[in-house]
């Protein structure tokens, strides 16, 4: 389903999932996009496990995967039942984007949380570009 991570709660070696939330547009257009406009994303990830977590994500978004932005999404040592947001990842559209009339972000998060490492895949919104 678009916008929700499942499984969010699954138990897994002791730990529950990291919940991640959003992939939400926060700059929608009223106009038609056109190639080099910016689409930004906010997405809210919530450490749902019993241990302090580290947080990494990658995706087909920019300012957002530690591998190669510098200003990324990732959260070092997530406490139990914190939360972080993270509003400035985009993506610019392209004319291959344009041709297919949308776009959608799709997301890895890894969490570790000593030796138990989770990953979990999310499905942001559907942006509509027409």
């Amino acid at each position: 389903m678009a916008g929700e991570c499942l499984p969010d709660t699954r138990r897994h070696r002791g730990f529950l999932w990291d919940l991640v939330t959003g992939g939400t547009l926060t700059n929608p257009q009223t106009e038609r996009y056109q190639a080099g406009d910016k689409l930004v994303f906010t997405y809210t990830v919530t450490n749902v496990s019993v241990a302090a977590t580290t947080v990494v994500p990658s995706g087909n978004l920019e300012d957002f995967d530690p591998k190669t932005d510098i200003r990324n999404c990732r959260w070092r040592t997530l406490a139990p039942d914190a939360s972080y947001t993270c509003a400035f990842p985009y993506h610019v559209v392209t004319q291959d984007d344009l041709s297919a009339g949308h776009f959608t972000p799709r997301t890895t998060w890894t969490s570790t949380s000593g030796t138990t490492v989770t990953t979990v895949e999310h499905t942001g919104e559907r942006v509509e570009l027409g």
